[in-house]
């Protein structure tokens, strides 16, 4: 049960500018159809507080997925302001931080570029684990998945996380964190999509769910 609920608002006009003098008189919140009351508001900037999570699994070679995992987040990391700042984690059969957080880019980006791919894919533990990392800062926390979406170990016949799916997202849920998930691959066709083995869930609906 969550008493404050926190979210952040981007606003923009018709020509697509930010419009920054918004009160909170222009501003109605509701849950379930429920009107809320809006505690606190502010209309500052937050800092981005962000863990960019790479699978880096031995799956992520086919059609040089890696590689274009490695593009989207040097791509990524060119959207950021001077004041915010990235962790970097990869996961194959168990999720690594290669670099905490920091606003020190370049040391991100050259992290990147030097990533390969071998092994299962812990998918749902770097979940956890992102999760983790974001509880203790401050600011919009926000979680940033690159993968195929199939946890699986590298034998192929057992998951590939200790945690499920829905205590990845329960973890998220409860630290406060945005999962903004990126697929990367092939998942067969609308008619015959590929799933996962063990919860029979099509990746690219495991993708949308997170």
């Amino acid at each position: 049960e969550v008493s404050l609920v926190s979210f952040y608002a981007t606003v923009r006009d018709e020509s697509g500018a930010l419009v920054n003098d918004l009160k909170v008189s222009d501003f109605q919140i509701t849950e379930n159809g429920r009107p809320q009351k809006i505690e606190r508001f502010s209309t500052e900037r937050r800092p981005l507080r962000a863990a960019l999570v790479l699978d880096t699994s031995e799956s992520m070679n086919t059609d040089d997925r890696i590689g274009k995992a490695r593009a989207a987040a040097v791509r990524f990391l060119d959207t950021l302001s001077p004041e915010d700042q990235v962790a970097l984690l990869t996961f194959s059969d168990a999720v690594h931080l290669v670099h905490p957080m920091t606003g020190d880019l370049r040391a991100i980006r050259a992290a990147i570029e030097g990533m390969g791919a071998k092994g299962g894919t812990a998918l749902y533990d770097a979940i956890w684990k992102g999760s983790e990392l974001l509880s203790v800062e401050d600011g919009r926390k926000v979680l940033v998945l690159l993968s195929d979406g199939k946890d699986e170990a590298q034998s192929g016949i057992e998951p590939g996380s200790l945690h499920t799916m829905n205590e990845a997202l329960q973890r998220a849920l409860r630290d406060g964190v945005m999962i903004f998930a990126i697929g990367i691959g092939k998942w067969g066709t609308e008619q015959y999509p590929e799933a996962d083995p063990y919860t029979r869930m099509p990746l690219r609906d495991i993708l949308g769910t997170l």
